[in-house]
């Protein structure tokens, strides 16, 4: 299993201790830092990079936790997802959750593109997903089998979330 932005690793140990085999990539120096201190393997860098240096068809899935919702342009998402089909097997699990377009965060700060707004200073640029926009990004090489949009958390900081699970089709599919 592969998690892009893993974090400080709170995913990852949870997927290792059920005994899979977790690899990850990280942004965050710091992040990697002490995920590595917990024992994960995760190499520090950008996710794309990192994607484009695995080997293809190699993969049986793909996590990822609101690490889309970072400042990707919509070319850099489809890079992205390209990539993530190509590493997987084919009939392997592409997992993500993503923020979504009714999450009360939606549209807070200034605009930077669709969908996506700078919060500063109480934040960092976010994109925010619609239903037909993680579909869109799944086309031609995954099957959707399950989108769910549910809130998280309460109080002051609620949040909308897009849990999405998609299975990498053949080739000839």
């Amino acid at each position: 299993m592969t998690e892009l932005g893993v974090g400080c690793g709170r995913d990852a140990r949870f997927f290792a201790s059920r005994r899979f085999r977790v690899r990850g990539t990280e942004l965050s120096l710091q992040g990697c830092r002490y995920a590595r201190s917990k024992g994960l393997d995760v190499e520090e860098g950008d996710a794309l990079h990192y994607l484009r240096a695995q080997t293809s068809a190699t993969v049986d899935a793909v996590y990822s936790n609101l690490f889309f919702n970072m400042e990707f342009t919509r070319q850099e998402h489809q890079a992205l997802f390209a990539e993530v089909a190509r590493v997987l097997r084919p009939g392997g699990l592409h997992l993500f959750s993503v923020r979504s377009v009714s999450d009360p965060w939606y549209g807070r700060g200034k605009p930077r593109g669709p969908d996506t707004f700078d919060p500063a200073p109480h934040g960092v640029p976010m994109h925010f997903f619609s239903p037909a926009y993680a579909r869109g990004l799944l086309q031609r090489r995954f099957r959707l089998l399950a989108l769910e949009e549910l809130m998280e958390g309460e109080g002051e900081f609620p949040i909308r979330v897009l849990y999405v699970v998609a299975r990498r089709e053949p080739e000839d599919a």
